[in-house]
């Protein structure tokens, strides 16, 4: 997230009701936790100059509106509205108090504002190396870290690195740059557009240097357009026609264009664009009619959309934040033994479509678990499984506008497989070999090892201090070994030594102690042992 610049400095020349703005300490807006769209507005004075300004939000469900309100930042006529949602950061142009669009004096301004979202702070944007002069439009690559916007006065388009290190002006050669005014960045592509307000052309120029053209436009109407947005999915560049009130479209591949449909919307003076290609929906500001508007892309109309609360005032540049929407479950990985670690990835979200004027990206990411439905207390990105159970993962992605969240599938976590070793039979042969059943449950190596001990009695002293002497001496019967390929049943024959076969035979019983040890493939170790008599 960008850092307030500590070298921001009031410029002289603002109105008194901006510098009022700046002084004051004023808490964040509340978020309305839900799709939201921002537009930038202006309170004119007879007429001939912004005397107060400022940018709004209105839920898009229509059931209210507020204020963007920012502390220590300049607002000074904003024009355009560009958000990096992953960081909770509103970025725009301020044009000043001039109302002299493409040429003519400006008042202040010149300068890229940009403000935490949830009321923390923000700054001006080191633009050093770049041209500011009249800024008309904003547009984010968020994902390069830039900021582009358009020089009305200059006839340039701008860019400033978004780490503040300052930027620089695109080259725009081949393409027209007659009074820009709103652009829209389409890091797919690799483009800048925008809109050639005296020149009444769409143009565009190449992210890479490369210089840009013209777009080939017929069958729409192209007059005094202001601001544009694009609808990758449909291939399709929208933009407003101030002059002309209407919206108007082109294919990007030149293949023509067409009027939208906007019966029931209020179009006087439209000025910029925003689209939500899922809800099939483009909206635009009417700096006339002082509405925001909207319009279905399928050509059945449209209407006004309800901004009770909120400031729409000459509205311009509508921008649209909304909650992350889910593009993928989270996946829960690890083992599925009891006391195994379980992790669970963040899922897939949409990305962010600036080329849209439409903001989603998450901004924090929180975690929770459940086993059998029933929630497990803290919010960690993996958990050990400490019993058996169905587990799932829910992940929690949210940024200024909401939250949204995506459950994984359930992943079944067993009981702790048994370790131990079980002797299911024990035979003695004709040979004295002493043939045992053994279970194991896992692959492996089976050893034994019999022993025996011999025990004899002497007497030692004499008189009163003769007395018994017992000595015992152990030997090993024999050894024996077998490999497990898997779980079940193996057979372990261990055969009698020499000295142990000439005890058999002379008649002696034998009661041997057989220690068993089984070497799982990790590693581990299990035991047993048993006594039997030959």
């Amino acid at each position: 997230m960008l850092k307030p610049n500590p070298h921001f400095a009031l410029r002289a020349g603002l109105v008194t009701a901006v510098l009022a703005a700046l002084a004051t300490a004023l808490a964040p807006a509340p978020a309305l936790a839900a799709n939201t769209i921002y537009w930038n507005w202006a309170t004119l004075y007879n007429n001939s100059y912004v005397s107060n300004s400022g940018i709004s939000l209105a839920n898009l469900g229509g059931s209210g509106g507020a204020g963007l309100t920012v502390s220590g930042v300049a607002v000074d006529h904003p024009l355009g509205v560009a958000i990096d949602a992953a960081t909770g950061t509103m970025y725009w142009a301020n044009f000043g108090s001039s109302i002299n669009y493409c040429s003519g004096p400006l008042t202040g301004g010149n300068t890229i504002s940009y403000a935490h979202l949830d009321g923390t702070g923000g700054g001006t944007l080191n633009t050093s190396g770049a041209t500011v002069s009249g800024p008309d439009g904003v547009a984010i690559d968020p994902a390069a870290g830039r900021l582009y916007w358009a020089n009305d006065h200059a006839n340039t388009i701008s860019y400033a690195n978004l780490d503040g290190s300052g930027g620089h002006d695109l080259n725009t050669t081949g393409a027209t740059v007659n009074c820009p005014a709103g652009l829209a960045v389409d890091p797919a592509v690799g483009r800048v557009y925008w809109t050639n307000f005296r020149g009444n052309t769409i143009s565009y120029a190449n992210l890479d240097g490369s210089g840009g053209g013209d777009l080939p436009i017929s069958g729409a109407t192209v007059s005094g357009p202001y601001g544009l947005a694009i609808n990758s999915s449909t291939g399709r560049l929208y933009w407003a026609n101030n002059t002309g009130e209407s919206i108007s479209y082109s294919n990007l591949d030149g293949s023509g264009g067409d009027d939208l449909s906007t019966t029931g919307a209020t179009t006087r003076g439209p000025w910029g664009i925003a689209i939500d290609p899922a809800a099939g929906r483009i909206y635009w500001a009417n700096n006339i009619g002082s509405t925001i508007s909207y319009a279905n892309l399928n050509e059945s109309g449209g209407g006004d959309l309800s901004t009770p609360g909120a400031a729409v005032d000459h509205p311009k540049y509508p921008a649209l934040l909304e909650v992350p929407s889910g593009a993928g479950p989270p996946v829960v990985g690890g083992g599925s033994a009891t006391g195994s670690r379980l992790s669970c990835s963040s899922g897939t979200w949409a990305a962010d479509l600036p080329e849209s004027f439409l903001y989603r990206a998450p901004q924090h990411v929180a975690y929770s678990w459940s086993r059998n439905g029933t929630p497990i207390p803290g919010s960690p990105s993996s958990i050990t499984a400490s019993a058996p159970g169905r587990y799932a993962c829910q992940v929690t992605a949210s940024n200024f506008a909401g939250s949204t969240s995506q459950t994984s599938a359930q992943f079944t976590v067993l009981a702790s497989p048994s370790t131990a070793i079980a002797v299911t039979s024990a035979t003695v042969s004709g040979g004295d070999a002493v043939s045992l059943g053994v279970l194991v449950r896992s692959p492996g190596k089976l050893r034994g090892t019999a022993t025996f001990t011999t025990r004899t009695t002497r007497f030692a002293g004499s008189g009163r201090h003769r007395h018994k002497v017992t000595r015992a001496k152990t030997f090993v019967y024999g050894t024996a070994s077998v490999r497990a390929t898997g779980a079940g049943t193996v057979t372990l024959t261990i055969r009698p030594s020499a000295t142990a076969l000439k005890l058999l035979h002379s008649g002696k019983k034998l009661t041997l102690a057989l220690a068993l040890a089984f070497a799982r493939a990790d590693g581990t170790i299990s035991r047993a042992s048993l006594h039997v008599s030959v």
